[in-house]
């Protein structure tokens, strides 16, 4: 193992700041054997040995993984099986490409798979300076989308250099108050309810949410029906938008395995 990122879903639980309900799983949980020992899932590395089955890698092969289902990748070596694992892209380095699989994952499905980005559109992605923030800019910016990207004052300059057309500071100003409105919210922090951006979406947009406390998640699953129907075709001009969690699969959005068969091309569970 080469690389390996620090994402949330590698703390552990009270680490993270889950709160009194995670501490009451863990008194119920702890005197159980735990499956993983060992934490870390998005890594990147070099293929020391391979199995005899084994065709699509060979020792020496650059490679970085999603090893969600297996973990450990905080070690000095992990072992899972070829179909977990993709070629580097030359030119990156170990520690890119360990930062690339999960958040890259969620920045695809909500600008692509979920949001469907069409050129013209306006998209508004809050958390936009951070770990899949900054890829979902640059895909949204590919797609032909403007887009304003909401973080802190800090973030500002980065956000506008990945090619961000607007930029709000969200110490000072409200983006679910300030009379514009977008085809797409994708919100990577999700602080505020999740009703809270119906304002905020035109006529038949979306809201797609990844992250945040598990508050607002039960708002995107009970709220969402009220606020317009998830995985059916956009409502006409005038009726209700969507609301829903981009990852089309049973998290809210860790990236991974989609529940229709699909699999964003980034190594997943």
């Amino acid at each position: 193992m080469w690389a390996s990122s620090r994402t949330p879903r590698n703390l552990d639980p009270r680490e993270a700041g889950w709160g009194p309900t995670c501490d009451c799983l863990f008194s119920l949980v702890l005197p159980f054997r735990l499956r993983h020992h060992i934490l870390g899932s998005d890594i990147a590395g070099r293929v020391e040995a391979a199995g005899r089955n084994a065709t699509r890698f060979r020792p020496g092969g650059d490679v970085f993984a999603d090893i969600l289902s297996y973990m450990g990748g905080f070690a000095e070596s992990v072992c899972v099986p070829e179909t977990a694992l993709a070629p580097m892209p030359a030119g990156m380095t170990y520690e890119e490409a360990a930062a690339l699989p999960q958040a890259g994952a969620i920045a695809l499905q909500g600008i692509q798979d979920r949001g469907q980005v069409q050129p013209g559109q306006k998209v508004l992605i809050n958390g936009a300076g951070g770990r899949s923030g900054m890829y979902a800019i640059q895909l949204a910016k590919l797609n032909g989308a403007g887009v304003t990207g909401v973080d802190n004052a800090e973030r500002l300059g980065f956000m506008r250099s990945l090619g961000a057309d607007h930029v709000i500071d969200y110490t000072r100003d409200d983006f679910t108050s300030n009379g514009r409105t977008y085809h797409l919210i994708l919100d990577l922090a999700a602080h505020r309810p999740a009703s809270a951006c119906k304002g905020s979406l035109m006529p038949g947009g979306r809201y797609l949410y990844a992250g945040g406390p598990v508050a607002t998640l039960l708002q995107v699953v009970l709220i969402g029906p009220v606020i317009g129907r998830a995985g059916q075709e956009d409502p006409a001009p005038g009726r209700p938008a969507r609301c829903a969690a981009p990852g089309a699969h049973r998290r809210a959005l860790p990236g991974g395995k989609a529940r229709h068969g699909h699999r964003p091309p980034l190594p997943a569970e």
